[in-house]
């Protein structure tokens, strides 16, 4: 009866054991390798994903040089730091040129346009957007010819709001309150 005690606890034992051994090897190993299968599925989907829109280090090289060529090449219509000034003063010769009287000239030094200077900051260039406000006099004629002379500047200069209104004491005179926006090109490599 003793050694039957010994088999059945020995035998229990083996079952115990057999028991905890699939419980833990079997079913919670199993569990996790199912996850991790999972996860390597979804990491070789993302593979696949980038593989498809990979582009070879050359593509993205050629892309990036005709980028900044390009962007390069609008120093020819937009006016560097050092002829913004120049800018300005062709506004003012025009004005003379179609007989218009300026009551008010405020170009303003901040630039209006920081958004683009962020998303171009890496390439040590970027576009600033200057507004220029200006209240000037004159008759239909005259303002129509200065706005035209304005637009056809060799450096990019925008009209972006026109008030006109006649004036009381003169049917054919007209007060115009203009903003103009001047682009001007920065190389922070450049020296000044």
């Amino acid at each position: 009866m003793h050694d039957r005690m010994i088999f059945f606890s020995l035998i229990s034992l083996i079952i115990i054991s057999t028991l905890w051994w699939l419980y833990t090897d079997v079913w919670m190993n199993g569990a996790k390798t199912d996850e991790l299968e999972k996860k390597m599925i979804a990491i070789e989907k993302n593979f696949q994903m980038m593989a498809q829109i990979e582009e070879s280090y050359d593509d993205v090289k050629n892309r990036h040089m005709i980028q900044t060529r390009e962007f390069d090449s609008l120093k020819t219509t937009i006016p560097g730091y050092d002829t913004y000034a120049e800018v300005l003063q062709s506004i003012r010769d025009i004005a003379n040129k179609e007989l218009i009287t300026i009551e008010s000239f405020h170009p303003e030094m901040d630039d209006s346009f920081p958004a683009l200077k962020t998303k171009l900051k890496f390439t040590g260039k970027h576009i600033e957007r200057r507004p220029i406000q200006l209240r000037i006099y004159g008759n239909f004629m005259t303002i129509g010819s200065f706005l035209e002379e304005i637009l056809q500047l060799e450096k990019i200069v925008n009209i972006h709001s026109i008030h006109l209104e006649t004036e009381l004491n003169n049917s054919e005179l007209l007060s115009c309150d203009l903003v103009l926006f001047a682009y001007i090109y920065f190389d922070d490599n450049k020296k000044i």
